[in-house]
């Protein structure tokens, strides 16, 4: 693999590396961008040097966060999250991201999704998008999720609440 990189992300490099970062090529035959193994390997730091691609498509056409979400790799997601990717516009399987967190049995990618700062442009952040995101908990008979969601909505309107004219 030929990688230019400034003399700056080196270290970075070598760290990521001895972590266990496989710079190889992916199953599609394309190479793995370095900032996503960095991600991989969990750092925030490095990865935040490529804030304008962690929202972009990778080679084969999936988003970070989505690869990061079907290889349940949870290092990578949350890195990726705290590096500043957003997960409004992911889907999996046809689905929102937010939704297949909600009906997942792993409550790790929910709390990942609940803790981060949500866009101040979504109206309603956690019910609304899609159309219930507790429906996709409660569909998927996981409970706690679609309680947890509804908690975060609660949440989310004491701290933000709506003027009633």
């Amino acid at each position: 693999m030929n990688v230019r990189l400034p003399l700056l992300f080196l270290p970075c490099v070598f760290v990521c590396l001895l972590a266990g970062c496989q710079l190889i090529p992916s199953a599609s035959g394309d190479d793995e961008p370095i900032w996503m193994a960095m991600a991989r390997a969990g750092h925030v730091t490095s990865v935040r040097h490529y804030a304008d691609r962690v929202n972009q498509p990778l080679p084969g056409g999936q988003y970070p966060l989505a690869v990061a979400y079907q290889e349940r790799h949870r290092l990578a997601f949350a890195t990726l999250l705290k590096a500043g990717a957003t997960p409004d516009t992911i889907e999996i399987d046809g689905q929102s991201l937010f939704c297949a967190a909600a009906a997942d049995f792993d409550p790790f990618y929910l709390n990942a999704l609940l803790t981060h700062q949500p866009d101040p442009a979504w109206p309603e952040p956690y019910m609304g998008y899609p159309e219930s995101t507790v429906g996709c908990a409660e569909q998927a008979g996981r409970t706690q999720n679609a309680l947890q969601l509804i908690n975060a909505q609660h949440r989310y309107q004491r701290l933000h609440p709506v003027a009633v004219n």
